[in-house]
């Protein structure tokens, strides 16, 4: 299908969180592009030094150029009469601000559909993402594993990733629901200290703190600098950590009281994560194999009916981005120019 389109010139914004160039092959040898690709400031000097080797031979015969730099060289290659459509990976906010404006005529301007920048332009936002924890017989040991697993998936690069888990979603009556948050704290409570790095991390942070007034940190560390990470130990359904991605090392917890009864579980879970939750990149699902297996109608129902890109059972759902050959991004036809949240369009699907 592509490949019989007539070919043409993107330009690609880059994240500023990671630098795995499956936006540069993805436009190129999927989507038949020319392209031009900018950096993100915060990953200059480790991408720099490294695309112009790895693509070479596409850059001495003019199918790519690669550049750095700060706002106004994005803004160039994108408004260049050279440049046919764009694509980006980063944050709702700076799609708005690319195509409508400031942020004091954005409203007026998606009202009146006047954008800026006009042309087609893909991107791949984040999102509030859910794990959802669905009631069972779990042995202690796998209870343990599990509350490692939320761990480590949600300290990952301190935080800043656009599918790291920010909501776990337990039955209130589930037995085991809090020995399991009480494991989840003490790992995170004994996680190694490190730095967080990204742009903006604190003011998040700050904000979702003061929004939840139950909020507390787990390692009630002095040092600003050292992730330490917030919890929100329960949420109703217009807390603002719902509708708002922290990209930093914040966790909360919302209740669905379904009485220990799984299949009333994950339709409540379905529901309230389709309808209550920021965005619709990715989301993760931990049920136990007999659980699993003694539900499968509901559960395999479940699955169909959450509204995300991608869906990690007993996995992350994060890590489809891992794999070239799986599709990433925004649940198709999710969402507008108007109200982004997670973006249009997709990356990986190199198998296609």
């Amino acid at each position: 299908k592509f490949l019989k389109e007539k070919p043409s010139f993107v330009a690609i914004l880059g994240a500023g969180n990671f630098e795995a160039p499956t936006d540069i092959l993805g436009k190129m040898f999927v989507h038949n592009k020319v392209a031009i690709y900018k950096s993100h400031p915060m990953n200059r000097a480790a991408v720099d030094p490294i695309l112009p080797v790895l693509f070479k031979p596409l850059i001495d015969d003019g199918y790519l150029a690669i550049c750095s730099g700060e706002v106004g060289v994005g803004q160039a290659i994108l408004h260049s009469e050279l440049t046919d459509e764009a694509m980006m990976t980063g944050g709702c906010a700076t799609f708005d601000r690319i195509v409508w404006g400031s942020p004091e005529e954005q409203e007026k301007r998606k009202e009146s559909g006047a954008p800026v920048f006009e042309k087609p332009f893909t991107a791949e936002l984040g999102a509030v993402s859910p794990w959802i924890i669905v009631p069972g017989d779990w042995s202690k040991g796998e209870l343990q594993h599990q509350a490692e697993f939320l761990a480590a998936s949600k300290m990952a690069n301190a935080s800043a990733i656009c599918a790291s888990p920010q909501i776990v979603v337990l039955d209130k009556d589930w037995p085991l629901a809090q020995e399991f948050v009480k494991k989840v704290e003490e790992v995170l409570k004994n996680w190694p200290d490190f730095e967080h790095y990204y742009v903006g991390t604190l003011d998040r942070v700050s904000s979702l703190e003061k929004s939840s007034p139950n909020s507390y940190h787990v390692k009630n560390c002095s040092d600003d600098k050292i992730v330490d990470p917030l919890i929100i130990p329960e949420t109703d359904d217009d807390s603002l950590v719902l509708k708002s991605e922290a990209f930093a090392p914040v966790l909360a917890y919302h209740y669905l009281e379904t009485g220990n009864d799984v299949e009333k579980f994950l339709k409540e879970a379905v529901n309230f994560c389709n309808n209550c939750l920021f965005g619709t990149l990715s989301g993760s699902i931990m049920i136990s194999p007999k659980t699993q297996k003694k539900h499968s109608d509901a559960f395999e129902k479940a699955l169909k009916d959450l509204a995300y890109g991608s869906i990690g059972v007993n996995e992350w759902g994060g890590s489809v981005n891992f794999f070239g050959h799986l599709r990433w991004g925004a649940r198709p036809g999710a969402h507008t120019k108007e109200d982004i949240q997670s973006g249009e369009g997709q990356v990986g699907n190199y198998c296609m």
